[in-house]
């Protein structure tokens, strides 16, 4: 069985040979979007600081990130490229982002992870369930699922869902008795300019006057293009900025290259940032997608006008309007929280006053220690998660 096209790289300073050897199957993709390779780059380099070696299978998706990954200094091997038959034979939307059969995956995980057991298997991917993690299992010493949707069983040792409200009986059914359950934001696995920005973003957000436009790293949806339209329909102060961010594998980047010279405020597009955290903690408010990079903005305090652009993120956007830490985008909304005046700035204080409390920014170092406890710390059933809503 061939996973064949991997891309091998050097391993970083300090890994010793008791160090953890760890895999991930993720995948990164210009419909799928960049989430899930990077918030497992994220633990992968947390991990890595303390002596782990990180080795990466990813399928040969356009947009995969492979690049990213290797020049993060961990191994990647990148799996066959996804089939024409495969795509028109599979009706799941999640099993076409995988890009084979669960069997065919799991088989060219196998082959890509070799004979020795790695002591830990990262699974973030949607198409996969228990199914494949069972005929991985022989391969991994343990196993970690990171979810968003608690829809499909899972075998594993630790599973992490960073999502608001989630709680025990949501996986109740769908796991071991004995998996130990990472719940809630504060597992929300984000990069440490997060928690750098965070005291400056809280303390020095009240002076901007800049909106920031960031709906994700592909946009497939080109939800982008829908926001500056409605934007440039209401009356908005002079006194504002937009700063419009795109990820280098977004297809519309020339439409909205084009639109934001046509804006009735200073507006400027920025391509394939890597400073996201100041650029957030620079921006009064912002407008994206309710996704994982809710809890970034969160952290920050950023306070945010939602758009649902994939049906899993639904979920994310009803807990935080539930917590009054974000709304969804309207005209209404957008003219209410650009508003100037005393109003605009309580909302904008209140809303991004409750974002901060859900989120501080140090999950990735708690799944670390979650990973790296003692086997008898892993028999616990549910770690304690801070996951109260407010």
């Amino acid at each position: 069985m061939g996973y064949c096209r991997g891309y091998v790289s050097g391993f970083g300073p300090g890994r010793g040979a008791g160090a953890l050897n760890v895999a991930f199957r993720t995948d990164a993709s210009v419909e799928a979007g960049t989430g899930h390779v990077m918030r497992c780059l994220t633990l992968a380099n947390t991990l890595s600081q303390q002596g782990a070696s990180c080795h990466f299978l990813c399928r040969e998706h356009p947009g995969h990130l492979a690049d990213k990954v290797r020049d993060a200094d961990h191994r990647v091997t990148l799996l066959d490229s996804p089939t024409t038959a495969f795509a028109l034979s599979d009706a799941s939307r999640h099993a076409l982002w995988l890009g084979a059969t669960m069997e065919m995956d799991a088989a060219q995980s196998i082959d890509a992870l070799g004979d020795e057991p790695v002591d830990w298997l990262v699974v973030d991917q949607y198409g996969i369930d228990l199914q494949w993690e069972t005929m991985v299992r022989p391969y991994a010493k343990r196993i970690m699922v990171i979810d968003d949707l608690a829809d499909r069983r899972h075998d594993c040792d630790v599973l992490l869902d960073q999502n608001l409200g989630r709680h025990e009986g949501h996986y109740k059914a769908l796991c071991a008795p004995d998996t130990r359950l990472l719940l809630g934001p504060q597992f929300a696995l984000l990069r440490p300019e997060f928690t750098e920005w965070r005291e400056w973003a809280l303390t020095n957000r009240s002076t901007s006057r800049q909106i920031l436009v960031s709906l994700g790293g592909t946009d497939w949806s080109n939800a982008t293009a829908k926001v500056l339209q409605e934007i440039n329909e209401v009356p908005l102060s002079k006194e504002w900025s937009i700063l419009v961010v795109l990820g280098p594998s977004c297809p519309h980047i020339e439409q909205i290259r084009v639109m934001v010279r046509t804006m009735n405020v200073e507006t400027k597009l920025l391509v394939g940032a890597n400073n996201m955290a100041e650029l957030m903690a620079s921006c009064a408010f912002s407008v994206g997608a309710s996704g994982s990079t809710s809890w970034e903005r969160c952290c920050l305090g950023l306070p945010t006008l939602m758009l649902v652009t994939a049906e899993n993120q639904r979920a994310i956007a009803d807990t935080l309007v539930a917590a009054k830490a974000a709304q969804m985008f309207s005209r209404e909304a957008f003219v209410a929280l650009s508003d100037t005046g005393p109003s605009g700035r309580a909302l904008r204080f209140e809303m991004g006053r409750r974002a901060a409390t859900l989120c501080d920014g140090s999950g990735a170092q708690r799944a670390r220690d979650a990973m790296t406890a003692s086997c008898d710390e892993l028999g616990a059933r549910v770690d304690p998660a801070l996951n109260t809503e407010r």
